[in-house]
Order: C-alpha cells, then sequence, then structure tokens
C-alpha cells in the first residue's frame, strides 16, 4: 500500500514542473481550486475513495501548476528587464558594479556585476539585476587589470535575452 501523501506529493511536483516548463495563463485555475475542494470533501463524505483521491490529486496538480507559473514569471520579469524594455541590441548607459574580477585571455575579457541604473533617455533609472559582459579585442586586454570586484563602472551595453542552456 502507498503512503498517504505521495500521490498529492507527486502531482504537486509534476504540477509545479508543468507550470514551469509551460507558459500559459495561470490565473483561470484558481477559480477551479475551490470547487475542487468541495467535490474532494463531498466524495469524501459518501466514502467514495477513488472520487476523493482523483478530485485531491487534481488539486494539488493545480496548486503546483499556479505556484511553477508564478514562480516563472518572477524569474522572467526582472527589474532590468523592464527597465531595457524593447531595447534589445541597441547599447544603453548602464552603470554596474563589478562582482568579480575581469577574467581575460588572448582574445576576450569577461566582466560579471550587477546593474545599478539604466539611462532612459536623459535620466538614470534605478535598475537591478545581474550581467555578465563580454569585452573583446585588445581595449578589454588593456584594462582587465583595472576592472576589479567592487569598481563602479559606466558603460554603453547592448542588451541581449539569455540563450537557454
Amino acid at each position: 500500500m502507498a503512503p498517504a501523501a505521495l500521490f498529492p506529493a507527486l502531482a504537486l511536483v509534476a504540477g509545479a514542473a508543468g507550470g514551469i516548463a509551460f507558459q500559459s495563463p495561470w490565473r483561470p485555475l484558481l477559480w477551479l481550486l475551490p470547487m475542487l475542494v468541495v467535490a474532494a470533501w463531498l466524495a469524501w463524505r459518501n466514502r467514495r475513495q477513488r472520487a476523493t483521491l482523483a478530485a485531491l490529486v487534481f488539486a494539488y496538480g493545480c496548486c503546483g501548476f499556479v505556484l511553477g507559473s508564478h514562480a516563472r514569471e518572477e524569474a522572467i520579469d526582472t527589474p532590468l528587464r523592464r527597465a531595457v524594455g524593447d531595447d534589445l541590441g541597441r547599447p544603453i548607459p548602464t552603470r554596474l558594479r563589478l562582482t568579480e574580477d575581469a577574467d581575460s585571455d588572448d582574445t576576450l575579457t569577461i566582466l560579471r556585476g550587477r546593474v545599478m541604473a539604466v539611462r532612459a533617455g536623459d535620466d538614470w533609472a534605478p535598475a537591478d539585476g545581474g550581467l555578465v559582459v563580454s569585452v573583446g579585442g585588445v581595449a578589454g586586454r588593456t584594462h582587465a587589470a583595472e576592472w576589479r570586484r567592487g569598481r563602479l563602472l559606466e558603460a554603453p551595453i547592448a542588451y541581449r535575452r539569455p540563450h537557454a542552456t
């Protein structure tokens, strides 16, 4: 015999994974949850064990889906993404604080930092988000010794969406 919490736990995990993997509206499911709870209660009251289990498993799956979808939206819609907007690919003046020393080789220098602000028009707008900047050529090598953790930089940066790994 399986533990009582096995199927609801599996449904919760599967729902969360589905909510993260698939971009779909999750708010309508909030209206379905009270109905599933009432259905599970009615099935339990009428001693319908399989119907009770099915309603509970479906409710847990919906809860997981809602939680996963909401977490996905929050992870994607960052303050930095909102500040940059649709200006991807166009250099945007950016202030960032380096979180690591520059990593340099013969052809490329990598900077990792935290964005403090971006300039939208004439004003600096606060923005928060991590980023990795690639600086190619001689310019990166000559300045790499100056780019140390904690340093505040101001530079035009062309943003792009990160690729899935």
